[in-house]
């Protein structure tokens, strides 16, 4: 009986051993390093085991629950969970210890606590929503004031569709409105008091959807320079390129008031510095449009007509994916191209094999 109660000691030594450690300290990194990227690139990535800008990797551990908190100017704070699953090979080789003697079940406790069972993946993505999307005052194509939540889908124009993109000026306050044309004027001069507020606050989603509500009701170029403005501070260059083209072009009575024609020049100041700084995509696909039969081509899941093909277009900052297809041919391989400002860009689909 000697050689086994010195059996079991020697066990239960060698167990405790493992258990002060932990099985995931032997054989497994308690934390993995998790390379985080942003869509688009560049933003302010924080989280409880470090800090960065996107593309960074991070220490993140395996147990426990961790958030990722991604900022970035123009675009809704992004929040999210690493993921984490079981890995069912070190569960099996921890279940296979914890037999006989009962002691060494240790380790499998630990390594519950460790989360050395866990496995995190790799890489994680976050896609960031551009500011005024989702969960502030905008406007509906039709011209309707709400407040987008994420879970509830934009507004649709009826009958027609939706734009692929909003009117960079809200329409106008139908002359119908039951609201007189000094109540008109008094609302419109409180919005736009509230969106020169919200703008020095750089609360841009805000102010914009108070400029636009101002210019519904009274067109006034100096409503037009400051949505521009906005629009511009939330990377909507396109647009704001056409809300100063809008007001540049208006033109200007002989009488107009004097922050009327600040606004003006102010607005032709600012166009030509703007229109360098959009960047521009030009589609080319093989083989040529003219031989292939039902050309469909889209832009990020949007169709495009086959006009566009060869034209530098603008298009605002970001990611885009780029996909065609044809009768008779495999389709081509989606091709992705992010666009900074000032980028001018060619990018080609090629169908066939």
């Amino acid at each position: 009986m000697r050689w086994v109660t010195r059996f079991v000691l020697g066990i239960g030594a060698l167990s405790t051993a493992l258990g002060s450690s932990g099985c995931a300290a032997v054989f497994r990194d308690g934390k993995v390093p998790v390379r985080v990227e942003s869509d688009p690139p560049g933003a302010s990535v924080a989280a409880k085991d470090g800090t960065g800008t996107a593309p960074l990797e991070l220490p993140i551990p395996r147990s426990g629950i961790t958030e990722l908190h991604v900022t970035m100017t123009g675009y809704d704070e992004h929040h999210a969970l690493v993921r984490k699953h079981v890995n069912g090979w070190w569960l099996t080789a921890d279940l296979a210890t914890c037999i006989v003697p009962v002691l060494l079940c240790v380790p499998l406790i630990v390594d519950a606590i460790s989360g050395a069972w866990n496995d995190v993946d790799p890489k994680y993505r976050a896609r960031l929503v551009p500011l005024g999307t989702s969960g502030v005052p905008t406007f509906g194509p039709d011209g309707t004031y709400y407040v987008l939540q994420p879970s509830m889908p934009a507004p649709r124009a009826q009958p027609a569709a939706a734009p692929s993109s909003p009117p960079p000026v809200a329409p106008k306050v139908s002359e119908a409105s039951p609201m007189s044309d000094s109540e008109r004027k008094a609302s419109a001069r409180a919005a736009y008091q509230e969106g020169i507020e919200m703008q020095a606050q750089k609360n841009w989603p805000v102010a914009l959807a108070r400029f636009q509500f101002a210019q519904r009701l009274v067109d006034a170029p100096t409503h037009l320079l400051h949505i521009a403005q906005c629009m511009v501070a939330v990377g909507k260059l396109v647009e704001a390129q056409e809300s100063y083209e809008t007001l540049t072009h208006g033109g200007m009575s002989a009488g107009a008031p004097e922050p009327f024609r600040e606004a003006l020049e102010t607005g032709k100041r600012e166009l030509a510095d703007l229109q360098p700084r959009i960047p521009t995509l030009r589609i080319e696909v093989r083989p040529a449009p003219g031989t292939l039969r039902n050309l469909a081509l889209s832009l990020n899941g949007r169709p495009l007509p086959a006009e566009v093909i060869g034209i530098a277009r603008p298009l605002n900052p970001g990611t885009y994916q780029i996909t065609a297809t044809a009768w008779g041919i495999p389709p081509a391989k989606p091709v992705q191209v992010t666009l900074g400002e000032r980028d001018v860009r060619t990018i080609e689909v090629i169908l066939g094999r």
